[in-house]
């Protein structure tokens, strides 16, 4: 309704390659590192990341399974890099993307850029989990080395977590799913089931020190209404600290105080970490070992044909 056009969802899609040489992944496209850059008042190749990842790779054949990501409110799913990343490395194909109008910056086919502009937090909810079921429907072209057993999952940040809890009831195909830090569709902050109607597949959940006393009691009536494993961890870290964000500030803070106290106070709730990179590495470790145990648990043991490589990603850092 915003711009009378069709709605179109960027993808992108890491997955475990075979070793090769190639362009550098970027972290955004060049046009949205611009803006963000532009909108934080930040110096421009500030967000020339190492993703530590290749354009185009040559894929594996084989994979253990396939996640959905979807990121928190006006923020976008590259801010996920260090999470995704570890993930893929461990042989996970990983599907993430974007929501138009909700999220902070979104491109469109011919380039164009699309603010965050939802007025109404409920439809904003509710695309949110069309989208969801929009890339679903695409995955047997997203992901071509999926096949029909191939088990699927779900994760994602604040509105992204709720998000994924309620697709799960919505769409069956979906074996498991992490929250992180989101609150409970069904409760005071998002309309939905989940509350009310828990899961009968597993679902984890990880929390901030940001968390409302009435959010608390909503997991609590959540967790009571689970018919599945749902392990439940809290960090000391910010609701932001689910992001990139929790080694970006205290690294920009080495280098640009006054930049970084502004992002940490710009950026939707701290991330926390702004005066310790060591805590910030430490808190991203701890979302990458949860999330890896977490899907290797749930959605199969059985590993790819070929050997995991004994590498693993290292944060993300900016430059």
């Amino acid at each position: 309704p915003v711009t009378g056009g069709p709605r179109a969802v960027p993808v992108r899609v890491w997955y475990p390659a075979k070793r090769s040489r190639g362009p550098v992944a970027p972290y955004t496209s060049a046009p949205v590192q611009a803006a963000i850059e532009g909108f934080l008042g930040a110096p421009a190749g500030l967000f020339d990341v190492d993703t530590h990842a290749t354009v185009d790779a040559p894929a594996r054949r084989h994979v253990r399974g396939v996640l959905l990501v979807s990121p928190a409110f006006a923020n976008v799913v590259a801010f996920y890099t260090g999470l995704i990343t570890e993930l893929a490395s461990h042989g996970y194909v990983l599907v993430a993307f974007d929501h138009l109008h909700d999220g902070l910056l979104v491109e469109q086919p011919d380039g164009s850029l699309i603010e965050s502009n939802f007025l109404d937090d409920d439809a904003a909810f509710q695309a949110r989990l069309l989208d969801v079921g929009v890339v679903l429907g695409a995955l047997g072209d997203l992901v071509p080395q999926a096949r029909r057993q191939t088990p699927i999952g779900i994760f994602g940040h604040s509105n992204g977590g709720a998000a994924a809890g309620e697709a799960m009831l919505q769409h069956q195909q979906i074996r498991a799913g992490v929250n992180l830090d989101g609150p409970i569709p069904g409760g005071s902050l998002i309309p939905g089931d989940l509350l009310t109607e828990g899961l009968d597949r597993p679902f984890g959940l990880m929390l901030s020190t940001d968390q409302r006393p009435e959010g608390l009691r909503e997991i609590e009536i959540f967790l009571s209404n689970m018919r599945a494993p749902h392990p439940v961890r809290t960090l000391e870290i910010g609701h932001q600290g689910y992001s990139d964000f929790v080694v970006f500030n205290p690294q920009i803070q080495r280098i640009d105080p006054a930049l970084a106290s502004f992002i940490e106070e710009t950026i939707p709730i701290p991330t926390g970490t702004l005066d310790s990179l060591r805590a910030g590495r430490r808190a991203l470790e701890r979302q990458r070992e949860f999330l890896v145990r977490f899907f290797n648990r749930y959605l199969g043991k059985k590993r790819a044909e070929e050997e995991d490589s004994d590498e693993r990603t290292t944060s993300p850092d900016t430059r």
